[in-house]
């Protein structure tokens, strides 16, 4: 429904959503957020369905006292947007904006800074509607407006007090272009109910890490304040690279998926991605996918929050390529196929993530790192390592581990397998194995890779493939390796090709990195199917950008292929 002059906003939006956008860039303060000795700041309001969507960029949020001196909550310098009509389902949400130790004094006002400008989608619209704040909101600095939050009485606050900010938007006004917002200090009515609190974003320093993995906690910190996290079995790990085993350490730059618990003051994280400090922030967004092109690589996202860009029509369009990290939801790497396939999958709940550059003149975001976000993921997970004990009869086995993906842990730690009647078994060429039959080839020192679901107990193993301790093969080394990728400078007169990393094992690697690949005299090949090939009908099968995935071993720089099977 489009706006019209001088109409009431009903129910606008829920302007909890802030927080989101507040997370991702960071809580302000001088101590940890939430904690039994803060004051913290909660969002919350109503549902409107005459809108899609509604941007405000948010730069700063203060409380303030008398003579006007301030404490901050909240700073962004390049200011964070927020879809402020994405985070309320028609229920008192709430959500964390940040927190800082019992400040002194008597406050009068909580102040919001954002931008004076507002992108507006009515329902059903595409393309964003330009409005603004009236012109008496006007802040000190040019482009900004002040939203204000009056206390009335003054308030002072003490250790453990909560602010609930309600945003009256029934109240707001339209005219000429010009929205007049509403805003007062809420009830808090439901704040100490755990599902009251919406998930968020945070990006920061880790520090004060504690505990064993899966079970740690940390305090993330930003602009100077900081928050307590805490991640448990069903956290997703992500590592900053793909083929990068993801362990948490302090001096590490993440960014946290998390809801805040108001029983223990901290926040329980859903998933935790560990990032390349020196990398700068892409642009990004999360929503729900539409019109997915597994051919073109690309899909549409209806986002709920984005960071780095307000969108200029919606849906957002995304561009894929085999330069891309493709991520399950479960943390894993994936290739462009198997992402398009998984994400199909989900159909008309496809959620996904996506991060790169966005250009606002096409509405499309070309993807450096894009992620399945299905909350069914049950702990999906790989690892693979050296076996140090097996129980055949239990059906159990000890590795020490030098990879993984999805989930966190100490390498110096063992990671218990099991297994159960629906375990499959394979041997390293990936022929099918009895279970009697994988546990005696899967001697103590044997390397052994496990697919299957992470829990607090250890990995319920779905798929077991053990493998030879040589590689096999010749190549003049005894280092075990295997690189999964997209393959190009094909020679299949001397059986090499390079292959441009989405996975691998026993050798130092990088996303899309090149590894060339000869294959040895004696090597097999399989289709995609898994039949047995020739040499020469397996060549024939392949072209620029085939998915491959090489088994052999590794020395020189080259690895010495002598299995070979076509990939998705």
């Amino acid at each position: 429904m489009p706006w019209v002059e001088e109409m009431t906003i009903k129910k606008l939006i829920a302007f909890a959503a802030i927080l989101t956008a507040l997370l991702i860039a960071g809580c302000g303060g001088s101590s940890g957020g939430g904690s039994a000795g803060s004051l913290s700041l909660f969002l919350t309001d109503d549902l409107s369905t005459n809108y899609d969507g509604v941007w405000v960029t948010v730069y700063e949020a203060d409380i303030v006292r008398a003579d006007n001196s301030k404490v901050r909550l909240f700073e962004s310098a390049s200011g964070m947007p927020v879809n402020l009509r994405a985070l309320n389902n028609g229920t008192a949400q709430y959500l964390f904006a940040g927190s800082v130790t019992a400040p002194s004094g008597t406050f009068t006002k909580l102040v919001f800074h954002v931008s004076k400008d507002l992108t507006l989608y009515p329902t059903g619209a595409t393309t964003g509607q330009a409005a603004t704040f009236i012109d008496s909101l006007d802040s000190s600095t040019a482009g900004q407006s002040e939203l204000v939050v009056p206390f009335s009485p003054a308030v002072t606050f003490a250790a453990g007090d909560k602010i609930a900010a309600d945003f009256k938007l029934d109240q707001w006004t339209l005219a000429s272009g010009k929205v007049t917002p509403v805003v007062a200090k809420g009830n808090g009515v439901g704040l100490e109910d755990h599902n009251r609190h919406v998930e968020g974003e945070m990006r920061g320093l880790v520090s004060d890490l504690s505990g064993t993995a899966p079970a740690q906690t940390f305090s993330l910190g930003t602009f100077g304040g900081t928050v307590s996290v805490v991640t448990d079995a069903n956290t997703v790990f992500v590592g900053r690279a793909a083929g990068v085993s993801p362990t948490l350490a302090n001096g590490q730059t993440v960014e946290v998926r998390a809801s805040y618990n108001p029983t223990t003051k901290n926040f329980t994280a859903k998933s935790v991605h560990i990032e390349d400090g020196n990398t700068p922030d892409d642009q990004g967004a999360k929503g729900l996918a539409t019109n997915i092109n597994s051919g073109a690589g690309t899909f549409d996202l209806t986002p709920g929050r984005t960071k780095g860009f307000v969108p200029a029509k919606l849906p957002v369009g995304v561009l894929t390529s085999t330069s891309t990290r493709f991520i399950s939801a479960s943390g894993v790497s994936m290739t462009q196929g198997e992402f398009f396939v998984a994400l199909t999958a989900l159909g008309s709940s496809a959620v996904a993530q996506a991060e790169g550059t966005y250009d606002s003149g096409t509405g499309v975001l070309t993807a450096t790192k894009v992620k399945i976000d299905d909350e069914s993921h049950e702990g999906e997970a790989e690892a693979k390592g050296t076996v140090a004990s097996t129980d055949a009869g239990a059906g159990t086995l000890h590795l020490t581990l030098s990879e993984w993906e999805g989930f966190n842990f100490d390498s110096a730690n063992q990671l218990v397998v099991t297994t159960d009647g629906t375990t499959q078994y394979s041997d390293d060429a990936g022929a099918t194995l009895t279970k009697e039959a994988f546990f005696t080839a899967a001697a103590v020192g044997s390397l052994v890779k496990a697919e299957g679901h992470f829990s607090a107990n250890g990995l319920a193993a779905k798929k077991l493939q053990v493998r030879s301790s040589t590689g096999g093969g010749g190549g003049g080394g005894d280092h075990p390796a295997d690189a999964k990728g997209y393959i190009s400078q094909i020679n299949s007169g001397a059986k090499t090709f390079h292959i441009k990393l989405v996975d691998w094992f026993g050798f130092e690697g990088s996303l899309n990195g090149d590894v060339a690949v000869t294959m040895a005299g004696n090597a097999t090949y399989r289709k995609k199917d898994g039949t047995s090939v020739s040499a020469a009908d397996f060549f024939a099968l392949l072209s620029d950008n085939t998915v491959v995935d090489v088994e052999g071993t590794y020395a020189g720089g080259v690895l010495t292929g002598t299995k070979a099977k076509i990939d998705d």
